[in-house]
């Protein structure tokens, strides 16, 4: 285990592990090949009152929904953050321009009063 557990389990989920997906070919030929249908133990979910994931949690998780990893990629998360987070982070945005604007006309006044 790397010592990271995020709630998410793969970009889409914990299929990407799969061999026949073909996207985590590094993590397939660790160990000799024989994580054909593993996840890493890093997307297993952690188990009430432990402080860590047990060792080979992810053991045949990628096969498909599973009760020991987060079934959530990480993709998804990431966009419903961003859905979550879009009109605060317009109306920062906004505000900023408006601030700057006036930061700009200030500083023209003030050129002028100083002629």
């Amino acid at each position: 285990s790397s010592g990271i557990n995020a709630e998410y389990g793969g970009i889409n989920g914990p299929e990407d592990w799969n061999r026949d997906n073909n996207l985590a070919t590094w993590w397939i030929s660790v160990d000799g090949g024989n994580h054909d249908e593993d996840t890493p133990d890093s997307c297993c979910k952690i188990a009430d009152g432990a402080e860590t994931v047990t060792a080979g949690c992810g053991t045949g998780a990628a096969t498909g929904i599973s009760s020991t990893v987060n079934n959530n990629g990480c993709y998804d998360e990431a966009l419903d953050w961003v859905e979550k987070y879009t009109m605060v982070m317009g109306i920062c945005g906004i505000a900023f321009i408006v601030f700057e604007i006036f930061c700009l006309t200030l500083a023209l006044c003030l050129r002028q009063r100083a002629k």
